[in-house]
Parts: C-alpha cells; sequence; structure tokens
C-alpha cells in the first residue's frame, strides 16, 4: 500500500466548504459518499474511479476533481492529479484548499522534474505527499 510504513499515518479529512453546498440534480451523492469512505480507508483506486464518476455526471462539481485530484495523488498519478486540482481551482478559484493542493502537487512535480534533470536517483515512493496533507472534501455527502 502506498502510505503504508512502521508508524501510523492518518489521512486528515478536511471539510473545505464550498460556495453551492450540494449537489443539485447530481445524483451521485451515494458514490460520492462512498468514495469518500473507500479514500479513508486508502483504497485510492476504488476512490478515483468513484470521483471520476462524480466529475463526468456533474463536470462542475469542484469538490469532485479536487477529491479526485487527491485520490491520483496519494496513487502516484501526479500528472493526473494536478490536472483535477486545476480544474477545482477553475471552478472555483477563492477556494484556499483547492489552490493548497494544486500549488503543493505543482511543487512535488516540479522538485521531481529536477531531480531527474540533475541525473540523482529518483525517489521510489510514488507521491511525497503525506496521508495527513491531502485535503479531501467532505462536504458533499
Amino acid at each position: 500500500m502506498l502510505f503504508a510504513d512502521k508508524t501510523h499515518l492518518l489521512l486528515l479529512l478536511f471539510m473545505a466548504g464550498v460556495a453551492n453546498g450540494t449537489l443539485v440534480g447530481c445524483g451521485k451523492t451515494s458514490t460520492n459518499s462512498f468514495a469518500i469512505k473507500v479514500a479513508k480507508a486508502q483504497l485510492w483506486n476504488e476512490a478515483s474511479f468513484r470521483w471520476q464518476q462524480v466529475t463526468e455526471e456533474t463536470p462542475d462539481a469542484a469538490f469532485a476533481h479536487n477529491n479526485l485530484g487527491v485520490a491520483y495523488e496519494a496513487s502516484g498519478k501526479i500528472d493526473q492529479a494536478i490536472l483535477s486540482y486545476q480544474k477545482a481551482v477553475e471552478l472555483e478559484p477563492n477556494n484556499k484548499h483547492y489552490r493548497y493542493n494544486y500549488r503543493r502537487c505543482r511543487s512535488i512535480h516540479k522538485d521531481r522534474s529536477r531531480q531527474n534533470r540533475d541525473d540523482i536517483q529518483p525517489n521510489t515512493e510514488q507521491s511525497t505527499s503525506r496521508p495527513d496533507e491531502l485535503e479531501i472534501d467532505e462536504i458533499h455527502p
């Protein structure tokens, strides 16, 4: 498992306020709730799959794009994470949590690129983010 190590790591699930507060007409509230549950269990591929469903059903759901970015990042899919975070920020530019995730992930990507350019042995971990740094938006059950 990606974040499994000898110490107990906790996933900080951060409740980020969003402008609209509901998934009007989405019909994906149970999918989002399930995605949050599997993310808490660090089942990132399943969480990615579920949040992808929500983003396809409701493309303007910024929280789903942010959460999809969290799942991608935790899975080591940094390029996909950046795109998802970027979409969340585009949809809700004033959400500081989405902006934080986007900036932090881009920074990780730049560090890796620099490391590879400098011909240094790349980090074998898939993600350098700690689970308690990843901010899932749980406001939409």
